[in-house]
């Protein structure tokens, strides 16, 4: 019997080989080396995943249709192992940078939602701790805190280039590609704007206008011969009530130079300013009677200023934009043509480029502003803010430049042979007992400030406490003390030395400070008569409209032929009218609240013969002005209304005014020849007809409705008169 053997190990060796496995759960066996070459993958990590085709664009082509811009990256170059042992510490942190700095940037151009349901990227990132997006990130020493504290102090930022300059404030995204770079200086490999072509852009103008475009080289031989732009440029700046200070007049000199050596040294938008100024200083020549006869046309420096800023590219902040904009907003009030609501949008655009621009930081906050530049934007804005204050004071809106949002300090008391473009500190400012003709801007911005804020007190949409009343009128109270002796109002028979000027620019802080008197307490007029506590805001609007009117008519005879400002007439601006109106109102609703009450009747008696002064004023320019017709028919309706004072118990309160009794103005007899006795009937013979609202103005239980009178006044526009009623400087 044969027995079945086992299989021993020794038979299967020849197929098989025991060996054992190695420590790592690999086979002990050598296996054999594969070299693959250290090259760097030039598609995205999408395409490389997808095998698809990449054009190594960032974001690429194949990303873009997608919708997948934020996740196209790159890898980075393949290091060996030694290069990765000694690749510093700052690099990694370059790297990582660059990266988040591409996500940011790829959010710009990810004009399409990746899900239904949108995700907002920035919002996760915020709320996300820095070590978990990055553990390396994560530093051992070091406290959150003080980097909290050190972030909020780059809030904001100038982005600038060739293109344009545009202010970022904290709640625009890009902030945070700008506080990427600001960690590290040696990073500047940012998104560049697509340049601008040379030719002109077509197709935008100021306010829907669709003029056609020009090429610089007709703007440039649009120009009069040098001489002739010479002579306006001389009557422009030697025009100190008209000269804008936003001009700084040793640089602009020295670009004209520049400018007639090569054309192409200077751009579009500077010579938008030069087209300005010299309507500017047409216009005044024409007025002092000093035109030459071979002049161009005004009308026709005004149409290539604007043409100008049209191809200047103007709504994209570049250098000038903002100072041409002022210039031709200053010619339109020179004009008075155009209706208000023009000028106001005019103004509106300009605000909102001086916000898009930074203005409204002090250049002491921002980077890479140099003294000079600093000093030019502080009275640039200066201006801005003034313009845009008295134009919406006008439309009775709240201004678009709130003080809350702004820090830029007023402009300096500087004159322009005090600092260049060269210098490396700002000198002081000279003291306030220095006249300059910067001192009645610096004097003018800090009025102006209370101004706004008395804007917003009036049109608050709840109503304020009297207390606050009262604490803003102790603030005007303040500024009015302080301001300079050299500029505080003095009768006209006291200045007969003074330039007309200065005379001018005191009248005008005289009126701002009473506009604020008036719009701060004219609410207390007829509300609660008996209550003694608003005795003082009744007495302190009537004082302060009464004033008004009595420099209207000061200001009115001085202009007449003969008159102390006759050959300087047209420097009044056509913005101190509103106050005129706003003043004679406040009087007839003064006279019309207190028909019943006792009182002394010779002091009622004069008010009345203050509105009727004022009425004669409009009525005797009705012929030449479009602004003194409507005013005179408003004043002719309020007068109808308002019955003269001859007893002290008189309830007449609907007579037409007799005409007996007029005050004896024969001491102005030399300047009465535009001045006759104006029957109020005449007001029904205008041309304009008398409107349905002054049957509401005093229809109400409470008396006078001053809403409607406001809307009356802002629908009128009161602003489109001819440019002989005191047209010129803009306020």
């Amino acid at each position: 019997m044969s027995l079945n053997r086992m299989p021993t190990s020794a038979g299967f060796q020849t197929v098989f080989r025991f060996v054992k496995d190695a420590p790592d759960g690999t086979s002990g066996q050598p296996q054999p080396r594969v070299t693959k070459r250290n090259r760097q993958s030039i598609s995205c990590s999408t395409c490389r995943s997808r095998k698809l085709k990449c054009d190594r664009q960032r974001p690429c082509s194949s990303c873009v249709k997608r919708g997948d811009g934020i996740p196209c990256t790159y890898a980075g170059p393949i290091k060996d192992a030694r290069s990765r042992h000694v690749e510093s510490r700052g690099s990694e942190v370059q790297l990582r940078l660059q990266k988040l700095e591409e996500m940011v940037t790829g959010l710009l151009m990810h004009k399409t939602k990746e899900q239904n349901e949108p995700r907002n990227f920035l919002s996760d990132l915020a709320i996300t701790p820095p070590e978990m997006i990055d553990p390396s990130l994560k530093t051992s020493t070091g406290s959150a805190n003080e980097a909290g504290d050190a972030t909020l102090t780059e809030h904001s930022h100038l982005c600038g280039n060739d293109s344009g300059t545009r202010y970022l404030g904290a709640t625009n995204w890009t902030t945070v590609l700008q506080n990427i770079r600001g960690i590290q200086d040696v990073l500047d490999t940012g998104v560049e704007e697509e340049p601008t072509p040379n030719n002109l852009p077509s197709g935008q103008n100021i306010l829907f206008d669709c003029s056609p475009m020009v090429t610089f080289s007709v703007l440039c031989s649009s120009l009069p011969p040098r001489a002739t732009v010479d002579n306006l440029m001389s009557a422009y700046f030697n025009a100190k009530h008209n000269q804008s200070p936003i001009i700084h007049s040793t640089k602009f000199l020295r670009e004209c130079e520049e400018f007639w050596k090569d054309h192409s040294s200077a751009s579009p938008l500077w010579i938008s300013m030069l087209y300005s100024a010299m309507y500017l200083a047409s216009q005044f020549n024409e007025a002092s009677g000093t035109k030459d006869r071979s002049s161009s046309n005004p009308r026709i420096f005004l149409t290539r200023a604007k043409q100008a800023l049209l191809a200047g590219e103007y709504q994209k902040g570049k250098q000038y934009s903002l100072e041409a904009l002022l210039f031709y907003l200053k010619c339109n009030f020179v004009l008075r043509e155009d209706y208000e609501s023009s000028s106001w949008m005019i103004m509106g655009i300009t605000a909102k480029l001086a916000l898009r621009m930074g203005y409204h930081r002090d250049p002491k906050t921002l980077k890479n502003i140099t003294p000079f530049e600093g000093e030019m934007r502080r009275r640039t804005f200066f201006l801005v803010e003034v313009m845009d204050l008295l134009l919406s004071f006008q439309a009775g809106v709240p201004p678009t430049i709130q003080e809350d949002e702004c820090d830029t300090e007023p402009p300096s008391n500087l004159l322009d042979t005090d600092f260049s473009e060269d210098c490396e500190i700002l000198p002081p400012s000279r003291p306030s007992s220095d006249p300059t003709p910067m001192l009645y801007y610096c004097v003018k911005s800090r009025l102006a400030k209370l101004l706004r804020r008395v804007i917003r007190h009036a049109l608050s949409l709840k109503s304020p406490s009297y207390s606050e009343t009262m604490k803003l009128e102790q603030e005007l109270s303040i500024a009015y003390e302080n301001i300079p002796s050299s500029l505080r109002p003095r009768p006209l028979n006291c200045s007969l030395t003074d330039p007309a000027y200065i005379i001018l620019h005191r009248l005008n802080l005289e009126l701002l400070h009473l506009r604020c008197s008036c719009v701060l307490h004219r609410k207390y007029l007829n509300h609660d008569r008996l209550n003694p506590t608003f005795q003082f805001s009744r007495a302190k609007c009537l004082d302060s409209a009464l004033k008004i009117l009595e420099y209207q008519k000061e200001l009115h005879y001085a202009c007449l032929p003969g008159g102390q400002l006759y050959n300087d007439r047209w420097m009044p601006s056509s913005l101190i009218m509103h106050d005129f109106l706003l003043a004679v109102m406040i009087v007839c609703l003064e006279l019309y609240e207190s028909r019943f009450e006792k009182g002394d009747e010779e002091v009622r008696r004069k008010r009345y013969e203050v509105v009727r002064d004022s009425y004669d004023i409009w009525y005797s320019r009705r012929e030449i002005s479009k602004e003194a017709r409507r005013a005179a028919n408003v004043l002719g309706a309020m007068l109808k209304k308002v019955s003269k004072p001859v007893e002290a118990n008189s309830m007449a309160i609907s007579m037409i005014i007799e005409e007996e009794g007029r005050s004896d103005m024969g001491e102005y007899a030399w300047g009465m020849n535009t001045m006759q006795d104006t029957p109020l009937d005449d007001v029904g013979s205008m041309d304009l007809p008398l409107p349905d609202y002054f049957n509401n103005v005093f229809g109400t239980e409470d008396g006078f409705n001053w809403g409607c009178m406001d809307h009356y006044l802002a629908s009128q526009d009161l602003n489109s008169g001819d440019s002989q009623f005191f047209s010129g400087w803009q306020g």
